[in-house]
């Protein structure tokens, strides 16, 4: 019995898989919509500026500029979220220390290729 319950259940009502780029997206909590929606206007404007053959200075710059400012923007959205994240966390210190980790980017292991051993 509980093996077809299994089979229907995953018959009827899949797990949902996520893309590579929802999951990139996913482990970035600090990306707001609006900056989601900011990076792809950025990187429309760098592909508009890649399909003219003419080279304008004028739209390097313009892109420059917004580039700066949206990289600007996601820093300060990241401050923000792991000042969030420390201030909730004060009394819990195992939340605290994993919150820690997390921005020094420690809990990540890396792995090395079979070749380089």
């Amino acid at each position: 019995m509980i093996v077809g319950l299994g089979i229907n259940l995953k018959l009827h009502a899949p797990l949902k898989t996520l893309s590579k780029r929802q999951e990139r997206i996913k482990s970035k909590p600090w990306l707001t919509k609006g900056l989601l929606r900011s990076i792809r206007t950025k990187n429309k404007l760098y592909t508009n500026l890649h399909k003219k053959s003419v080279q304008d200075d004028h739209k390097w710059a313009e892109f420059h500029k917004y580039r700066n400012k949206l990289n600007l923007l996601i820093e300060k959205s990241k401050v923000n979220y792991y000042m969030q994240q420390i201030a909730s966390s004060n009394n819990n210190s195992s939340l605290m220390w994993k919150t820690i980790k997390n921005i020094l980017n420690k809990g990540h292991k890396k792995q090395k290729d079979l070749q380089d051993l």
